[in-house]
């Protein structure tokens, strides 16, 4: 089971309407969570459309967020745009130490 996997299965068990975000940006409302099932290995997030027999069946690793009405979204993007930052402000300290704090070698103009 993932973040997403258990987001959903809550979400479901609510009994409120939510969203799902995909990670191509689409938004597809889930009017009642009796429109929607998860399989049983957590792997594929399923919605009937309403007044139709057609589903969507979604990839629940490409769902990037689940937005329940009187909840804060929760996002995956979240946590991976603050690892992303985390690791360019390593760079930007590794960076400036280099730049403040050449080695002594390189001061002098001498070949290590």
């Amino acid at each position: 089971m993932n973040m997403t996997t258990d987001t959903l299965r809550e979400a479901v068990r609510t009994g409120r309407p939510f969203k799902i975000t995909t990670a191509d940006g689409r938004t597809v409302e889930i009017p009642h969570p009796e429109f929607a099932m998860i399989s049983g290995s957590g792997r594929i997030f399923y919605v009937a459309k309403p007044d139709s027999d057609l589903f969507e069946a979604f990839d629940v690793l490409l769902i990037t967020g689940v937005e329940q009405e009187g909840k804060l979204p929760t996002h995956k993007l979240v946590a991976h745009s603050k690892r992303w930052l985390d690791t360019q402000l390593q760079q930007v300290v590794r960076w400036s130490r280099v730049i403040v704090d050449p080695p002594s070698s390189r001061s002098r103009g001498t070949r290590a």
